[in-house]
């Protein structure tokens, strides 16, 4: 949900010194990140790289309905192509007579809150979306 910054610095160990390596690297953009860092010691020896992968998922997760012909009900789920999200199955909602509101969260904590109406009139389901609100930004 948030950028991420990598730092990093050398350090001393046995007769090896390092040569005041020191580093950071910012990663703002969505998707995985692969970072590749080595030290050098004071006298040119290079340790082998090492691989740090960093993936930022800054979207919230979609929602969508499916009918359950059991409880004769629709059902929320969430997706999310980012992190996935928190739980698979259905999303407890928490009615106040016809009105419903949804938290889907993803793995990344990024956040969707879907409130809308539901009605049945005579076996036949209606659901109209009142407001839907990404990481707590504008409905």
């Amino acid at each position: 949900m948030k950028d991420v910054t990598l730092s990093w610095s050398g350090a001393q160990t046995g007769t090896t010194t390092t040569a005041g390596n020191t580093a950071s690297v910012q990663i703002s953009s969505e998707g995985t990140t692969t970072v590749v860092y080595s030290s050098r010691d004071v006298f040119g020896n290079t340790e082998a790289p090492k691989t740090y992968v960093v993936q930022i998922d800054k979207t919230a997760p979609e929602a969508f309905h499916q009918f359950d012909p059991v409880t004769k009900m629709l059902q929320v789920f969430g997706r999310d192509s980012g992190s996935g999200v928190a739980s698979t199955g259905p999303v407890a909602g928490r009615c106040i007579q016809r009105r419903c509101t949804y938290t889907i969260t993803d793995r990344a904590g990024n956040l969707l809150e879907l409130v809308e109406d539901v009605k049945d009139h005579d076996g036949e389901i209606q659901s109209a979306i009142v407001s839907l609100q990404y990481n707590a930004g504008a409905v």
